[in-house]
């Protein structure tokens, strides 16, 4: 059998198959109602579910400041400029720290494996702030004894997770 031959047969073979199947009615209909369906929020899970992704979201934050991306040192900024940046470490520090005790008004109903996720969100965040202050300050990691609190507290959670 000759290459052509075996195309015509393949292209035969194709025209003989049933054309049942039409995607979009067939599909749709459940498509469109799960997207219409109403959603349903309860307030204790709505706020656990809030909680756990705020941590979901500390941890992938956490992670990608230690281990993911290379940082590069912004521009030398302007006196106004820096001043808007020193506002903007305190509003989100304020906001991390107000998260943080709203996990730990909840972490007594939380199951061990949330808590502990918890804790790792909280550690990473910390971690990655305090190797900023270290630069802030002029001094290694290492050097720097909140990055070593934090970095101890870091392997203690590993320890009792591992």
């Amino acid at each position: 059998m000759t290459q052509h031959e075996h195309h015509e047969e393949i292209a035969d073979r194709l025209t003989q198959l049933p054309v049942d199947a039409d995607p979009v009615n067939d599909l749709w209909p459940g498509i469109e109602a799960h997207v219409h369906a109403p959603r349903q929020w309860h307030g204790t899970n709505t706020f656990i579910q809030l909680a756990a992704a705020s941590v979901i979201f500390a941890v992938g934050l956490g992670t990608g400041l230690a281990f993911g991306f290379a940082r590069t040192p912004p521009a030398a900024p302007q006196p106004v400029h820096a001043m808007n940046l020193a506002a903007e470490v305190q509003r989100t520090g304020t906001q991390y720290v107000t998260a943080l005790a709203a996990f730990a008004a909840v972490v007594d109903s939380l199951s061990e494996d949330v808590r502990v996720q918890g804790r790792e969100a909280a550690i990473a965040a910390l971690m990655a702030a305090a190797e900023e202050w270290g630069t802030l300050r002029g001094t290694a990691p290492g050097d720097n004894e909140l990055f070593k609190t934090v970095s101890n507290e870091r392997d203690q959670v590993a320890t009792v997770r591992f």
